[in-house]
Parts: structure tokens; C-alpha cells; sequence
């Protein structure tokens, strides 16, 4: 069965060489492992559009938790000046 293999920080020709051969050799897997392989490939990218989307989630509470400290401490900060 192929399967990809992280490369390093080789030269490019190197790595369009390792792509090109893993692209031949899924092309001439059977269909039964085509199948998996596809199934496999979906799933993780599945997988990673949630990780992406918990994670855009988490920054967006950040930002919005940093925005509203910023507007109270802005508001605090006026009171202080009203009072001087």
C-alpha cells in the first residue's frame, strides 16, 4: 500500500520526484484499497476542518475576551478622568 512520507527540507526536484511516484502508485492500487485509502484521506481531512473550525472558535472568544477588557478598562479610565 502506499502512502505519503513527510519529507524534510529537501531540494524540489527531489520532492516533485516523491510525489510524482507515490501519485503512480496510488493510480495503480486496486480498487478495494483505493477505496480505503480515499475513505482514510476524508476522514483525516474531516478531522482537520474541526480541529480548524474549534480552533478559529477559540481565537474568536480570545479576541472578543480582549476586546471587551479593552473597552472596560477604557470605560474605567474615563470615570477616573470625569472625577479629575
Amino acid at each position: 500500500m502506499a502512502c505519503l512520507v513527510e519529507m524534510g527540507d529537501d531540494d524540489d526536484e527531489e520532492e516533485e520526484d516523491q510525489t510524482a511516484t507515490v501519485v503512480v502508485k496510488a493510480a495503480n492500487l486496486s480498487n478495494k484499497v483505493r477505496r480505503r485509502m480515499y475513505g482514510r484521506i476524508m476522514s483525516q481531512l474531516r478531522s482537520a476542518k474541526l480541529r480548524t473550525k474549534e480552533t478559529v472558535e477559540r481565537l474568536n472568544f480570545t479576541v472578543d475576551l480582549v476586546i471587551s477588557c479593552f473597552i472596560s478598562s477604557m470605560l474605567d479610565l474615563q470615570l477616573v478622568a470625569e472625577k479629575l
